[in-house]
């Protein structure tokens, strides 16, 4: 008797609480005072979900990591658990799970006050400038970084090369911030 193989499908609960996640992160203003609450009930709807063992595909560890970091931010347990579920994504063989690693990982050394390894992570600077009248002037910059980290590991997890990060935080400078309205 031949045996059937049944593809696993993807976790429809999880893609629409990453579509939502997503639509909430484009559009911040829409959401207001609120985003912590949705952020909290999101949170705790996401680790119901991750105890459960429902997450089986490497998009479903790739979403629930993705929506963890979120939710999660500033919460180590959170993002050790965001490193874990992206490191299986990759595991998987899910292509975004490369990144997804790197970016989970170095959020997580940013916030125990190490340098991140790939350079995914950007920080906002304020200085002063003094020309005539004193003028605040903000810009991205990359957090601190391992320098002995090579533009070949970042692109082995699919991580744009240091150069092309630096440039993007000169482009985040110009889109975001010093813009006259």
């Amino acid at each position: 008797m031949k045996k059937i193989s049944q593809k696993v499908k993807d976790n429809l609960v999880l893609k629409k609480m990453f579509d939502e996640d997503t639509f909430q992160l484009s559009n911040p203003d829409k959401f207001g005072e609120n985003v912590q609450d949705i952020n909290e009930k999101r949170r705790r709807k996401l680790w119901k979900i991750i105890d459960s063992g429902k997450i089986k595909t490497g998009v479903d560890y790739y979403r629930a990591s993705m929506i963890l970091q979120h939710v999660g931010y500033g919460i180590i347990e959170d993002t050790k658990k965001a490193i874990e579920l992206a490191k299986k994504s990759m595991e998987l063989k899910y292509e975004l799970g490369r990144w997804m690693y790197a970016y989970t990982l170095d959020r997580w050394l940013i916030f125990t006050g190490k340098k991140q390894k790939f350079g995914t992570q950007y920080e906002i600077i304020s200085s002063k400038k003094k020309t005539g009248a004193s003028v605040q002037k903000q810009y991205f910059r990359l957090c601190d970084y391992n320098k002995k980290t090579t533009d070949s590991l970042r692109a082995r997890y699919n991580v744009l090369s240091l150069k092309r990060l630096k440039a993007d935080a000169k482009e985040m400078t110009n889109n975001f911030l010093n813009r006259k309205s």
